[in-house]
């Protein structure tokens, strides 16, 4: 034991190691506790998105045809979710490193996450952030609104009356839609409610002349509040 102490001494001396200072202790630890309080603060904010997702993108109700399973993968908020799982995963490693994190069981730490970042997240939608933060996903991220863009893809049928897009156009009497195909389409109708850059539904029957004749058209994502002015959609 002795000579165990005595190389113990020894190797320290030879490499120089020198005991770490409390403050160096204590601003890991708070840069932890900091870390995880931004995970969960960015957690609530897809939780927020989610929510908003789900509470207002009803209009694939509309899609004829569609089984539970295919209205299902289309209303998913995926990019949501897969963020709102990273920021639940970085809020427990950042958390089971704390002072006493590993007095908790993984678990535990995991579900507490969840529930502060939903909590945070209710809070957030009701502020309006949810629907900001979406659209401006939409606007701004090439990632989000391809991946939104693959699921507006399988709503453009229109030979079995139904094609989904987004308005890039819109004068006195008519909007132009361009799908999510890339193919436009001009509908006649009444342009009050809409804007450039919205993503709708719309509804109808291909024409012999290879027209779509539409009957309804339908938000893609139903707004909270009054709508934008027509800037506010444009990239």
């Amino acid at each position: 034991m002795e000579n165990s102490g005595q190389e113990i001494l020894d190797k320290i001396k030879e490499q120089n190691i020198q005991p770490k200072k409390r403050w160096e202790f204590l601003f890991k630890n708070y840069l932890l506790w900091l870390a995880f309080g931004l995970a969960i603060f960015f957690g609530g904010l897809a939780s927020s998105a989610t929510i908003f997702i789900f509470q207002h993108a009803t209009w694939v109700e509309m899609a004829p045809g569609f089984s539970p399973l295919k209205r299902l993968w289309v209303n998913l908020p995926l990019f949501w979710l897969l963020s709102l799982s990273l920021f639940c995963f970085l809020a427990w490693y950042d958390f089971k490193n704390t002072k006493r994190g590993y007095k908790y069981h993984p678990l535990v730490i995991v579900l507490f996450s969840i529930v502060l970042s939903m909590l945070l997240g209710v809070a957030m939608y009701s502020l309006g952030l949810g629907q900001k933060l979406e659209e401006a996903f939409f606007r701004r991220v090439p990632l989000y609104k391809q991946m939104f863009r693959q699921g507006g893809r399988m709503l453009v049928e229109p030979d079995k009356g139904h094609l989904a897009g987004i308005i890039t156009n819109v004068d006195s009497s008519a909007i132009t839609v361009e799908d999510f195909l890339g193919r436009s389409w001009i509908i006649s109708t009444s342009t009050d409610e809409f804007q450039i850059g919205q993503r709708v539904m719309l509804i109808g029957q291909m024409s012999d002349d290879d027209h779509f004749i539409c009957e309804n058209i339908k938000p893609w994502v139903q707004r909270v509040g009054p709508p934008p002015p027509p800037m506010f959609f444009q990239p």
